[in-house]
């Protein structure tokens, strides 16, 4: 498979109700940083 069929079947994934999924995985991964951020400073 070409760079170019990648790119044509993640944009056919995309287009097909899950645009948001990487959106969505972003915000899980800054929530997880977030959050032990906050873990490691409770105990300043």
């Amino acid at each position: 498979m070409t760079t170019a069929d990648n790119q044509k079947t993640a944009t056919a994934t995309l287009d097909n109700g899950n645009k948001d999924l990487p959106l969505r995985d972003d915000i899980r991964l800054l929530g997880r940083i977030l959050g032990d951020a906050v873990r490691d400073q409770e105990g300043d």
